[in-house]
């Protein structure tokens, strides 16, 4: 049952992505009725910090879905929105040494798959000034070291 999609879950991972292409596309920010881009942030990230609850944490199939969709958002969009997406990534994954901790390896998976190891690799790659995506970057790595041990490519 784990790898079956969750609406719920699903669901509040694709309005964060919406919330953030919003950010990325003028046109869509303009349609989106947002007041500003600063209440859209304020907005993913509360979202994002439910994340962080295990019942509204995605399943397998929900975290691959949703990386299939955000790549290109991550590509486009600024460090503010990496930032974010790189920190509802980390809240995804299954905390090592918890109960669903087993799961963390299948989010490994398909973090590699969709060759997001990469997207956080040019994260610790940018200026100094862009601290914050940096910071994301080296969070999720300290998340995600312990389960994958070696085998996170490098």
């Amino acid at each position: 049952s784990n790898f079956l999609i969750d609406e719920e879950n699903l669901s509040l991972l694709l309005e964060i992505l919406h919330k953030l292409r919003q950010l990325t596309d003028p046109s869509l920010l303009k349609a989106s009725n947002a007041t500003t881009p600063k209440a859209l942030f304020s907005q993913i990230f509360s979202l994002t910090h439910s994340l962080e609850k295990e019942d509204h944490r995605p399943t397998v199939e929900d975290f691959k879905a949703f990386l299939r969709q955000a790549h290109n958002v991550f590509v486009k969009g600024d460090t503010s929105v990496r930032s974010s997406l790189l920190r509802v990534i980390r809240y995804s994954i299954p905390e090592h040494g918890t109960a669903n901790a087993k799961q963390g390896e299948y989010f490994l998976r398909e973090l590699i798959t969709e060759e997001f190891h990469w997207l956080v690799v040019t994260s610790f790659e940018r200026e100094p000034e862009l601290a914050l995506e940096r910071s994301q970057a080296f969070k999720l790595m300290s998340k995600v070291l312990p389960v994958a041990g070696t085998s996170y490519p490098t």
